[in-house]
């Protein structure tokens, strides 16, 4: 199999598990409507890593707002943008990479890009009124990110020793 072909394959497995993970392995946020907590960004940073910017933010883009379109589709224009940045920051900062502290600080600028990003959707765009209101989901925001973070932080040293990473880099 070529390897643009094995990439394109990956990176669409890769928006499907975004979907997933964003859709449907979830937690609401409570007294925030439509808010969640998901671990879709994981999938993303992991494929901001082995696949680049690009691919990372096609899939973070795509995936996420198609995850949205199922579960609060007023967000699924922004989530579209925000995670798109979100995915090619971070394929751009991963690319040089190759330590676990690097890693991780190199994530949390792309973490902190979908925090403010949804901060300032929900402030302008939705015009939500209170200020306590749009606040109240910048530490649900940071606690995603996070999580994600941590996630991938574990996963990626795992997934460098598969066959199929070893095959993408060929």
């Amino acid at each position: 199999m070529k390897r643009t072909t094995l990439k394109l394959s990956t990176a669409a497995v890769l928006m499907g598990l975004t979907l997933v993970f964003t859709a449907f392995l979830s937690f609401p946020v409570p007294k925030l409507q439509g808010a969640y907590v998901h671990l879709g960004d994981t999938v993303v940073f992991i494929c901001a890593c082995f696949l680049g910017g690009w691919y990372g933010a096609a899939v973070g883009g795509i995936g996420g707002a198609l995850a949205d379109l199922i579960v609060y589709p007023v967000y699924a224009p922004a989530t579209l943008i925000i995670k798109a940045l979100m995915g090619l920051t971070a394929g751009i900062l991963l690319k040089n990479a190759h330590t676990p502290v690097a890693r991780i600080l190199a994530m949390l600028i792309p973490g902190l890009i979908m925090v403010f990003g949804y901060f300032i959707f929900e402030w302008q765009i939705l015009k939500i009124d209170l200020i306590a209101e749009y606040t109240m989901s910048i530490p649900f925001n940071l606690l995603q990110a996070t999580s994600s973070i941590v996630a991938a932080s574990i996963c990626i040293p795992l997934l460098e020793k598969s066959a199929l990473i070893k095959r993408l880099y060929q």
